[in-house]
């Protein structure tokens, strides 16, 4: 999905942007590696919020479960991530409860 942005209104400088996709790549493959370390059903219900963009209504149909369910998933896998994370990277992660 691409975002209509304005020109001139991204400034990164040529020096910066290489080193930056890379920064964010490395970021991404560290929290999807994460994912797969996750229980089959928290780990399905991430994939289908965050990189199908599925509501939690539509994601309790797929998966047959209630939707109440489905966010108890999400929360859970929420907090599970943030631990294994910070091992990854040796860091207590606290981004709120």
């Amino acid at each position: 999905m691409f975002l209509a942005v304005p020109a001139g209104q991204i400034s990164c400088s040529k020096e910066d942007e290489p080193a930056a996709v890379v920064q964010e790549k490395e970021k991404e493959k560290i929290i999807w590696e994460a994912v797969e370390k996750l229980p089959r059903l928290w780990g399905v219900v991430v994939v289908l919020f965050y990189r199908e963009e599925k509501s939690v209504k539509d994601i309790a149909k797929i998966i047959k479960k209630r939707q109440n369910t489905v966010k108890i998933y999400l929360f859970r896998a929420r907090k599970e991530l943030k631990r294994i994370i910070g091992q990854v990277l040796g860091e207590d992660i606290d981004v709120g409860s």
